[in-house]
């Protein structure tokens, strides 16, 4: 097989693992909060279970997706990412695709008026 194919496959297992721990976490501390809220006693005893799986967690997404803002290019890589997502039409801030739409909006609520054939050209 080739070499790049199995890093990708490790890297997609082990985006893949944190992404269940995360589900997991957010299932179990919303459960332990429940319980906590329903047997209420004077003590939010929930807060230190997840505070010490928050240390996990945060500790497997270093793992997996490292610190990328330390690195010295990620300026400029995340400049070409967001260039790429615009140019691709992605959402976010307004591009001229939304710009269009929100202006024919804005014509739509004008048509209600009668217009003359010489002012739609």
């Amino acid at each position: 097989m080739d070499n790049n194919l199995i890093r990708a496959q490790k890297r997609v297992k082990a985006k893949k693992g944190f992404y269940s721990h995360l589900g997991s976490f957010i299932a179990v501390n919303a459960f332990l909060f429940a319980l906590n809220a329903v047997t209420y006693s004077g003590s939010w005893w929930f807060v230190f279970p997840t505070l010490g799986w928050s240390i996990g967690l945060v500790t497997h997404y270093f793992s997996v997706f490292g610190m990328p803002w330390l690195e010295h290019d990620w300026e400029d890589k995340e400049m070409e990412r967001e260039i790429k997502r615009l140019e691709r039409g992605g959402s976010g801030s307004r591009g001229k695709g939304e710009e269009d739409t929100l202006e024919l909006k804005r014509l739509q609520k004008q048509s209600r008026k009668n217009w003359e054939e010489e002012d739609l050209v």
